[in-house]
């Protein structure tokens, strides 16, 4: 039997039957059929690289779940990507960060699965993966050059499962025929260890944020002003132009005709209408960095119960929420260079000057 595990789409074309959902999938997925005198098994889970910020810490463990649905393991794992699409560094990292959660062997047993294969033309897929990013190199490489290709305009085209089947029962000679099935208990300690990486990453980078985007408030705020101003004086000259016009300037209409003034007139309420525009515009971008703002502190890990922040660090006890919820305490400043720096001792407790009778051989 020849166990697949995939990442996406095109499991009905290798089972040869529409059993899975041609929709997103949102849990794991498990179907088998015989396929060219082989028992075939696919798991399929949701998709993930298309869009990285649907990462959640669920999502993952549906993910990693596809594995413990084969209790023997599973021969290939296939990493499905489609022509249509680029692999870029961000596919590259998403997809890094899932494989990590197994032991490197796993990518003894991956196999880079091309769909879309008609979007190639006249190109060959080797072609495709030179002139690609280098993140897609990188990804055939991690396989040990092990890619297959497949055509969606050509899906009675049996030849193209067939192939695939054959190259994975090569991939599983190669492997002498052994399964890849990992330690869940240990998938699932390095998953609880990648979300609180994220979380400590989120906590640390959130002061950064706020205050770039204040910076940024500030700024728009004073371009605004400035708008503000050039919108008044073109307001002026266009209602002085048109006193003018009412009360008959005989020297201005020696010197401009008719024709002339009013052209002039409509170029100042032209350029009203653009200050205007982007006056509206900066109001919209002033607004939603405010609301980022006010709605910013709800992100942050809330206050430390009990001890103060410098006995609660260094307090074997102390869990790793605690420790982010003094890490949230963190205030910015800036130094000479108005470069931004993190204040440990002003807000958190936490000596961070040497006293003067302090041995470093101690």
């Amino acid at each position: 039997m020849v166990r697949v595990y995939k990442k996406e789409s095109y499991r009905n074309n290798l089972l040869r039957k529409e059993v899975f959902a041609t929709c997103e999938n949102e849990r794991c997925q498990m179907q088998e059929a015989e396929v060219a005198g082989r028992l075939i098994t696919v798991i399929d889970t949701p998709g993930w690289w298309r869009e990285s910020s649907r990462c959640t810490k669920e999502l993952d463990k549906e993910i990693v779940r596809g594995l413990s649905l084969s209790q023997l393991g599973v021969h290939a794992v296939l990493l499905v990507v489609p022509l249509d699409m680029s692999f870029r560094e961000v596919q590259m990292f998403t997809l890094e960060a899932y494989m990590n959660l197994f032991n490197a062997s796993i990518w003894k047993h991956a196999m880079v699965l091309f769909t879309y294969g008609d979007r190639l033309a006249d190109k060959s897929v080797e072609e495709h993966i030179e002139r690609e990013h280098s993140a897609l190199r990188w990804l055939v490489d991690k396989c040990e050059n092990k890619y297959h290709v497949m055509n969606n305009k050509k899906k009675n085209d049996m030849s193209q499962v067939t192939e695939l089947i054959e190259k994975i029962e090569e991939m599983v000679a190669i492997n002498s025929g052994q399964l890849f099935c990992p330690d869940m208990y240990d998938v699932h300690m390095k998953l609880d260890e990648k979300f609180n990486m994220m979380q400590l990453k989120c906590v640390l980078k959130q002061p950064v944020v706020e205050e770039c985007i204040r910076r940024e408030l500030k700024l728009m705020m004073r371009f605004r002003e400035t708008l503000l101003e050039l919108q008044a004086d073109v307001s002026g000259s266009v209602a002085h132009t048109k006193s003018k016009s009412l009360i008959g300037d005989m020297r201005k209409i020696r010197n401009i005709g008719f024709g002339e003034r009013k052209k002039d007139q409509k170029e100042k309420e032209t350029t009203y209408a653009k200050i205007s525009q982007e006056i509206e515009k900066l109001n919209k971008d002033i607004l939603k960095s405010t609301k980022f703002l006010q709605s910013s502190k709800d992100l942050l890990i809330p206050d430390l119960p009990g001890a103060s922040p410098a006995e609660s660090i260094t307090d074997s006890t102390t869990n790793f929420y605690k420790v982010l919820g003094w890490l949230s305490k963190l205030k910015l400043n800036t130094n000479v260079n108005d470069q931004l720096t993190l204040s440990f001792s002003e807000t958190t407790g936490y000596g961070s000057v040497l006293t003067a009778d302090f041995d470093f051989n101690e």
